[in-house]
């Protein structure tokens, strides 16, 4: 029995650890690409409403699906997004 729930605490703990990251390196990325602080703000205001509308959401989608499945149809949603982050920085001019 113990074993379920450390690894529930464990897995909590780095996706905790990952979304700290993302909400800190995000916003850099574009404060160091742009020099913008206006930029920055913006982004971290959608990063700050991303999390809110998936807090708010997320839970029914959770109960429709269960757990399991809606953890991998988030993710692979998720995944696009989080891949593109770095594109417009190609498209930037220096």
């Amino acid at each position: 029995m113990r074993l379920p729930v450390a690894g529930i605490a464990t897995g909590g703990a780095i996706s905790g650890v990952g979304t700290g990251m993302t909400l800190l390196t995000i916003p850099w990325l574009v404060l160091a690409t742009t020099g913008s602080a206006a930029h920055t703000g913006a982004i971290t205001a959608a990063e700050t409403a991303g999390l809110l509308i998936g807090s708010a959401f997320g839970a029914p989608w959770i109960d429709r699906l269960g757990p399991h499945r809606a953890a991998v149809r988030f993710d692979l949603a998720a995944a696009p997004v989080v891949t593109a982050i770095p594109a417009p920085h190609r498209c930037w001019p220096p």
